[in-house]
Formats: C-alpha cells, structure tokens, sequence
C-alpha cells in the first residue's frame, strides 16, 4: 500500500459552518502525518537492514567454515604437519563457532527481524484510516461543491429546497471528517510516541546476543592461540617482510622468471 504523502483538504471559501476548525485540523493532521511518514520510512528501512545483518552473519560464518575446509583439503598442508594440525585445530573452532553462530542468528530473527516486520504492520492500519478519512474529506468536497453551486442560483421554490437539503448533507459529511480528523490526531501520536518503548528491548537483545557471541568465539581463538602451533605475535612489519622475501624467492625460480 503507498503511504499517503498528502492530504485533501476543504476548499478555501467554501461552504460549511466549521470550515475554520477543519482547517485547523488539516494543518496539524499534516504535521503528523509527515512525522508519520517518516516513522514509516525508518521503520521499512530498519527492517530490511536488519535482515541483510542476519544474512551477513550467517555468510561471513559459513564462508570462514569453507575457508578452513578448503585449506584443510589443499595439498599444501599435506606435506608440513606443523601446518595440517594448526589448520585442523583453525578449522574445529570455526566449525565449533557454527552453534555460536546460528544461535545469535536465531535471537537476531525473534529479537529484530520479525519484531520490525511486526511493527511496519501498524502503519498499514493507519495508511486504511487516512484513507477512510480521505474518502470522508472527498465527500466533504463534493458537497461543499454543491452547496456553493446551488447558492449562486436563482432562489426558486426548488432551488431553495435542494439548498436546504445539501446543507443537511454538507454538515453530515463535515462533521464525519472532523470525527476521522480527531481520531487520527488521537491515535498518530500515541504511534509515534510508543517507537522508543517498542525498539529498545529489541536492540537491548541484538546487543546482549552479538556481546554473548563474541565472547565466546573469542574463547574459543584464545584456546587456539595458546596452542604451541600458533607461532608467537610478531609485529606487523615482520610478517610483510616475510612475505615479500619468500614472493622473491618464487619469483627467481626459472619456471617463473620472466623472459
């Protein structure tokens, strides 16, 4: 359903006994209905965030699993032990990890996802009252029409008694959008209002399950570093040296030499 970004109001000097109170009521309506929009806005764009961060968790763990699964395969490792254990060790905390994983995965689904999903909701129940006041407001118009139409006749028996009954039919439909305008000034703020007493226990549980994650796949590295396997920290300029050197020596070979 398309939100609603304007809302008819009455025609200036138009007919009608209230015409300055619904006035009144159009701009205020107006200001909230912008607030609204924007809620909306946020909220959608929330939600759709908060599923891409659940699919980016559970790609990021699986691409690490195929990562040490693959280096756990290559013949590379095959033929230095040293590396074939710290390989097998990496690649038991990244498949350990996998538990860690879908569990914040699961409470990142129940505690932000489906929530979200569960709030954009409301907005489509407002967007249904807007409409029925814009359908009210519509109503309004045409007999707000008529009546100023009929006023600029000539004043025959008819005429005045068509005129007298499109004034009936004017403060009927005048006071039935002056109800949908309250109504809604009434229910958009409370909306409003209850985002920040909805969000917060949502994003209190994102925090506590990414926090409880992370600590323990952080256990789970400490265990693996205190492996004599893993070769003691070194200095960033120690490994890019290292490097640099070893790609030299492959370089000189003759079978990658260039010509």
């Amino acid at each position: 359903m398309n939100p609603i970004k304007k809302l008819s109001a009455p025609r200036p000097g138009g007919g009608g006994s209230n015409l300055l109170k619904l006035n009144l009521e159009q701009r205020e309506l107006e200001d909230q209905l912008s607030k609204l929009n924007s809620l909306s806005e946020t909220s959608k764009k929330l939600q759709k965030d908060a599923k891409k961060f659940t699919e980016g968790v559970h790609e990021v763990s699986k691409s690490e699993l195929k990562l040490t699964q693959d280096l756990s395969l290559s013949s590379v490792c095959h033929y230095n032990d040293n590396l074939r254990s710290l390989l097998e060790e990496y690649h038991s905390v990244t498949t350990e990890s996998q538990q860690y994983c879908n569990e914040l995965i699961l409470v990142l689904q129940k505690a932000l996802v489906e929530p979200m999903k569960r709030y954009n909701s409301v907005f489509v129940g407002a967007q249904l009252a807007l409409r029925k006041r814009e359908q009210a407001m519509q109503e309004y118009q045409k007999c707000q029409a008529r009546v100023d139409k009929l006023q600029h006749k000539e004043k025959t028996g008819t005429i005045v008694a068509k005129l007298a009954q499109s004034k009936k039919e004017l403060l009927v439909a005048e006071e039935e959008v002056s109800s949908q305008n309250k109504l809604l000034l009434n229910e958009i703020p409370k909306i409003i209002e209850a985002r920040i007493d909805y969000f917060q226990p949502c994003l209190n549980s994102t925090i506590r399950a990414q926090v409880d994650y992370s600590g323990k796949f952080s256990s789970l590295v400490h265990e693996m570093i205190k492996s004599p396997l893993v070769e003691r920290s070194q200095p960033d300029q120690y490994y890019q040296e290292n490097i640099q050197r070893r790609l030299a020596e492959i370089r000189e070979l003759s079978i990658v030499a260039d010509d």
